[in-house]
């Protein structure tokens, strides 16, 4: 299905697989939106005929490494906002906003909050509401500093002790009593 999440599967030989849980390493997106797709296929084909794309699977899709691609999303970890790593969720092929330090499929470009999903699902007995956001795939590592991740999840405006960034303009205002010398 296209926006699914998947990992290199381990046991099988050229397969990929959905993502099943959470740390997973993702490594691609299935997507019709590629600009590979068509005639180019053939041209594969032709130069890499070891490889028998068609022949050799019952269902081929293809798969985006890179680019803006419609991703599976769930608000397992929380309501997703423009700018939020997506990483594997523990629902199968599904992504989340990502909290902490890992492997990411990529940058949101669209809010999620679940308020115009109509599927849901059940996660640790609870329930989490499912669709698509537009991501930006980038795999790869993502350090995050949970305390910053997770400081904006239920308000507009996240506060540290020295700084706090407005979710709205993304303006950063400093929170400091006194002087603040940048010379």
């Amino acid at each position: 299905e296209e926006g699914t999440v998947l990992i290199i599967d381990t046991t099988i030989n050229d397969r990929m697989t959905p993502t099943t849980a959470i740390g997973q390493v993702p490594s691609g997106v299935i997507s019709y939106h590629t600009a590979q797709l068509g005639s180019s296929f053939g041209n594969i084909r032709e130069k890499y005929p070891q490889l028998n794309l068609r022949d050799k699977y019952d269902n081929p899709q293809p798969v985006a490494l890179v680019g803006r691609v419609p991703v599976k999303v769930s608000t397992e970890s929380g309501p997703i906002k423009v700018g939020d790593r997506i990483t594997a969720s523990s629902l199968k092929g599904t992504g989340m906003r990502q909290t902490n330090s890992g492997y990411s499929v990529g940058i949101a470009l669209d809010n999620f909050d679940g308020s115009k999903s109509t599927t849901t699902a059940i996660v640790n007995g609870k329930e989490v509401k499912t669709g698509r956001v537009l991501v930006f795939v980038n795999l790869g590592y993502s350090r995050l500093d949970g305390a910053l991740t997770n400081a904006d999840s239920t308000q507009n405006n996240a506060e540290t002790n020295g700084w706090s960034v407005d979710q709205q303009s993304g303006k950063v205002n400093v929170n400091f009593f006194g002087d603040l010398n940048l010379q």
